[in-house]
């Protein structure tokens, strides 16, 4: 209950604004261009993410248009924080599935069903995209949803403590719908960390969705995030 209580709180800013009718987000996604040209906040990042993930699983798209949407919604989020100077970003990074590493892959990575996905967490630069310092975390919460027709409902999954892995946790991918894992970083009291974004979202926070792989062959795909990280994680200690 204490997990349900934070998340809660994390997003009391969210259920604020008005629900997403996503029926009506699916029809108009299937009609519009989902290669934004321009930046986005979080709160539009994660829904419009929410709706790609609607509209694969209703079949109207392929995991790879699925891909490319939510990768492009990424870098337009990205793009409004690094124009508002932004220094730093909260972001999950897949980095190992099924017991094989990985170069640390989001905001999407194609995996199996059933497999385990490794997750850890560090800020990134949304000027630069590679990782830097942020304020001091003593934890971090996994929050999963896996109905991106209600955005806002999220089980939690874990909370790490361990600054020494990068806080990572493991996740198995059901069979029910692609989730997408959010993390919500608190400091050494307890507090939710909060860096303020662009229309007062909390940016301390990300997530990394894990996209379906259509077939075996295609197990060859795994590990290629929508964002491949050249440099290796190293965090101060």
């Amino acid at each position: 209950m204490e997990n349900v209580k934070k998340a809660r709180v994390t997003f009391s800013s969210m259920m604020n604004r008005p629900m997403l009718i996503i029926s009506a987000l699916v029809v108009t996604s299937l009609f519009a261009t989902t290669t934004p040209s321009y930046a986005i906040s979080y709160w539009d990042y994660w829904t419009n993410a929410a709706t790609e993930r609607a509209n694969t699983l209703l079949g109207a798209y392929s995991w790879s248009d699925e891909t490319r949407n939510i990768n492009n919604y990424y870098w337009a989020y990205k793009n409004e924080q690094k124009v508002a100077s932004v220094g730093a970003i909260g972001q999950p990074a897949i980095y190992e599935i099924a017991g094989i590493a990985q170069t640390p892959g989001y905001p999407t990575v194609l995996a199996l069903q059933g497999q385990t996905i490794s997750i850890d967490f560090g800020f990134v630069d949304p000027a630069t995209g590679l990782y830097t310092a942020g304020p001091p975390v003593g934890s971090v919460e996994y929050l999963v949803n896996v109905d991106p027709t209600s955005p806002t409902d999220l089980v939690p999954i874990s909370t790490s403590y361990d600054a020494s892995s990068g806080f990572s946790t493991s996740y198995v991918v059901s069979s029910s719908a692609e989730p997408a894992i959010e993390a919500v970083p608190y400091d050494a009291n307890g507090n939710p960390i909060v860096i303020p974004g662009v229309d007062g979202d909390n940016v301390a926070q990300g997530f990394v969705t894990a996209l379906y792989v259509p077939e075996p062959s295609a197990i060859v795909l795994l590990g290629i995030g929508g964002i491949g990280l050249l440099a290796r994680r190293r965090r101060a200690a």
